[in-house]
C-alpha cells in the first residue's frame, strides 16, 4: 500500500475475504494497490501453501465513506467483522485484524490512523480507551461528541 501511497487505516482478513479501510493519495491510488496485493500476496501465499486459485472471494469493491461517524462505523465494522461470523467472541480473538494496533496492544507498522479516529482523544491512551468502549457498544453513536 505503502508504494501507492494508500493509507491504511483498519483491516481484517477472514478465510474467503478481506476487510479494508484505507485512503488513497490519488485517484488510482487504490485499484493499483489492490492489483499488486491480489497479483503478489495472493500468488505467494498459494506457493507457501500448495495451493492455487484465487484467495478470496468475489471481486475487489469499494465504497465511499462520506462523513467522520460513518467512517468511524466502518472502523468498527472491520473489526467486529469475526464476532459476527462467529469465528471469535471478541474483536481482540482474531489474530488476523487490525484491532490490535488500533488497541495499541501491538505496534502495527502498516497502519495509518485516520484523522478522525485521532480526533476521538487527545493522547493514545485516552484514545484506545474511547474506541475500545466504542468498538464493544454496537449501539454506539458514531458521532464523535457523544463518544468523547
Amino acid at each position: 500500500f505503502l508504494k501507492h501511497r494508500v493509507a491504511l487505516h483498519a483491516y481484517v482478513l477472514m478465510d474467503n475475504h478481506v476487510h479494508l479501510l484505507a485512503t488513497p493519495s490519488t485517484q488510482r491510488g487504490l485499484a493499483d494497490a489492490m492489483r499488486m496485493q491480489g497479483n503478489n500476496y495472493v500468488q505467494a501465499f498459494n506457493q507457501r501453501h500448495g495451493r492455487t486459485g484465487p484467495l478470496w472471494q468475489g471481486r475487489f469493491h469499494s465504497s465511499m465513506i462520506d462523513s467522520d461517524g460513518y467512517l468511524l462505523s466502518v472502523y468498527r465494522y472491520i473489526e467486529r467483522n469475526p464476532v459476527r461470523a462467529g469465528i471469535a467472541v471478541s474483536a481482540e480473538d482474531h489474530p488476523w485484524s487490525s484491532v490490535h494496533g488500533n488497541l495499541q496492544r501491538r505496534a502495527d507498522p502498516m497502519l495509518t490512523p485516520h484523522p478522525a479516529f485521532r480526533a476521538l482523544a487527545a493522547t493514545a491512551r485516552n484514545r484506545t480507551t474511547v474506541y475500545a468502549r466504542f468498538l464493544r457498544d454496537v449501539n454506539a453513536s458514531a458521532d464523535l461528541p457523544a463518544i468523547r
